[in-house]
């Protein structure tokens, strides 16, 4: 049994073999032919699953390209807007724009408005936060950033893990960087590479690519600058 509410939701179910759908708002599952136990709320959400199953959309356009997607919870206006291959099924999505672009990226948690927006065929990443990995754009992904904009400036950068507001967040193409602390490793905007960084504004003003392979822990501790630091191990305050 089917529960459709609005003007065109769920028009393409008309002797369709589905069941189990419920669509609210103007054209929600618009074009639904078999795909059964979705939920869509807001005008144009879900508008273009055919076949996708158990879906969770909620909001104004949410999920509205994706035809045959399945078990993917969205929430928030034009979250998911990509067309998203059954690769992307199980992908959550929470905030406006979040994993806007999505086609086949596997694996994705996107949790606050324009996090991961920019993401098309990226996998596993999580990012928490508004603008988290906001600009991750490449197919290897698997970064995890929580916080205000953490790793907000990342693209090509993989397998690292940012936590704290502003936190790493103009690093691009850095890799396997672990960042802890409020705008620490901040300054950074290139290919700073494999860095614990723990505190505060830690190396927060360090910028240069070659500053890879540094232990910093602690508030303000080897704060840098635009000269290359290279294996250093920094523990205490400043």
């Amino acid at each position: 049994m089917n529960t459709y509410v609005g003007a065109g939701a769920g028009v393409g179910a008309d002797g369709q073999s589905n069941s189990n759908n419920t669509a609210v708002g103007k054209d929600a599952l618009l074009d639904i032919t078999t795909g059964g136990y979705n939920t869509t709320i807001g005008i144009y959400s879900g508008a273009s699953i055919t076949t996708g199953e158990q879906n969770v959309l909620v909001g104004n356009s949410a999920g509205y390209l994706s035809t045959a997607v399945s078990e993917t919870t969205i929430v928030g206006a034009a979250a998911c807007l990509g067309i998203m291959t059954a690769a992307a099924d199980g992908t959550v999505a929470v905030g406006r724009f979040a994993l806007k672009t999505l086609t086949s990226g596997i694996g994705n948690v996107a949790i606050g408005s324009g996090s991961l927006k920019t993401d098309t065929s990226g996998d596993w990443a999580t990012a928490v936060g508004t603008l988290a990995l906001s600009k991750q754009n490449n197919a290897t992904g698997k970064n995890t950033a929580v916080g205000y904009h953490a790793g907000a400036g990342i693209t090509t950068g993989y397998l690292n893990t940012i936590v704290g507001s502003n936190a790493a967040n103009a690093v691009t193409s850095g890799t396997g960087n672990v960042v802890v602390g409020a705008r620490a490793l901040g300054a950074a905007d290139g290919g700073e590479s494999d860095n614990i960084v723990l505190g505060t504004d830690t190396m927060a003003s360090v910028n240069n690519d070659m500053s890879d392979g540094n232990i910093a822990i602690g508030l303000d501790t080897l704060i840098g600058g635009t000269g290359g630091i290279i294996d250093n191990i920094a523990i205490g305050r400043n």
